[in-house]
């Protein structure tokens, strides 16, 4: 009888130095190894996360190269799940994104502020610009492309036979710059409304932006004709095209 009891207190035991050698296993394999560059966040002891919202630089951060620009947005959310503005890692560069923060304009705002309002075609014409000693402190260090449209109707203002729209882009010293601006597209026309542009370069050339917040006033003109209201507030809708379709 005493042999059985100490054949299972036995068992006991190794069953039990088994289950906490497991376990280890596990919490070494939920940890991640790269800290919070490889990982969208990670949890402390409470369980409150702590998310990555430092800006990646080149001296102390890693290329991964399983990262992508949608893995590299996740783990720049704040602890309200707002992305935030700060760079990532993606295939051995650094990618800085700036999402602008925006007022919401309503479609008479938007005819109100801008400067021009027009028709217009984009045919692949493109050239990067890169603010000198001169810009302003908030554009130093950065990069722009400038895009060559061709205006084919004007409702309001007065332009050249072909017009600067500039947007933060391009690469410089290993960072690619991106912003929320659409992007346009080659051989597309657009309805757009655009503001003056600030010089970020001595004898910097005239230009136009667009207005933050990436999709109010521009809207893709489609095949048929007729606008792509897909981005457009419903409540603009009807005002944008009835000024669009006064000029077309």
């Amino acid at each position: 009888m005493k042999k059985i009891i100490s054949l299972l207190v036995l068992a006991a035991v190794l069953l039990s130095v088994s289950s906490c050698k497991r376990a280890s296993e596990l919490d070494t394999e939920g940890v991640p190894t790269g800290g919070a560059d490889t990982a969208c966040e990670q949890q402390n002891v409470n369980g409150e996360t702590n998310p990555d919202t430092d800006a990646l630089t080149v001296n102390d951060n890693e290329p991964d190269s399983n990262d992508t620009v949608s893995d590299a947005a996740e783990r720049n959310k704040d602890s309200a799940g707002n992305v935030t503005d700060s760079a990532k890692i993606v295939d051995g560069m650094i990618v800085d994104s700036k999402l602008s923060s925006y007022i919401d304009y309503s479609a008479d705002e938007l005819e109100d502020k801008a400067s021009v309002i027009m028709i217009c075609r984009y045919d692949g014409q493109e050239v990067q610009v890169l603010p000198d000693e001169t810009a302003p402190a908030s554009y130093a260090g950065e990069s722009f492309i400038d895009r060559y449209v061709t205006p084919l109707k004007v409702a309001k203002g007065s332009v050249s036979d072909s017009v600067a729209i500039r947007t933060r882009g391009g690469v410089r010293d290993n960072i690619i710059y991106s912003s929320d601006e659409i992007t346009l597209e080659k051989g597309r026309s657009y309805f757009i409304y655009l503001k003056e542009g600030t010089s970020v370069r001595e004898n910097d050339n005239p230009h136009y932006k667009m207005f933050s917040g990436g999709t109010q006033g521009c809207a893709l003109i489609l095949d048929d004709g007729t606008l792509d209201m897909t981005y457009i507030d419903p409540d603009d809708a009807d005002e944008i095209t009835q000024l669009y379709n006064s000029i077309k």
